[in-house]
């Protein structure tokens, strides 16, 4: 699988994998990025979905949650901060800059984006 290669868990993320990831691994800290949606998750609640790829090693995590109201964004953002507490995570949030700057975590911006 090339860098960027999409596939769709049955936990109902998208995950995002380089193989070798060694150059990937050096610059982001990580081999694997997980993408959220809720939508797919099964039923199950997503910030459950989360602490259990937390638990097993994953160390990527972009949160995209495009439909979801900001106030109800913002409270699943905060629950997966402190999931992440503790363990060497990198966060990324979808186009929500002012999440990104006050979580300190890393922007994803779609093409097209005029921040």
């Amino acid at each position: 699988m090339g860098l960027g290669a999409r596939l769709r868990g049955h936990d109902g993320l998208n995950t995002y994998n380089d193989s070798p990831s060694s150059h990937i691994e050096m610059k982001l800290g990580f081999r694997l990025l997980c993408i959220t949606d809720r939508h797919a998750a099964g039923g199950r609640d997503l910030t459950h979905v989360i602490a259990d790829l937390f638990r097993a090693g994953l160390r990527g995590l972009q949160i995209r949650e495009k439909d979801m109201p900001l106030p109800q964004f913002a409270i699943l953002a905060e629950r997966i901060r402190i999931l992440a507490d503790g363990i060497p995570a990198r966060l990324f949030f979808n186009s929500r800059i002012d999440l990104a700057l006050s979580m300190n975590a890393g922007l994803h911006l779609p093409d097209g984006s005029d921040v």
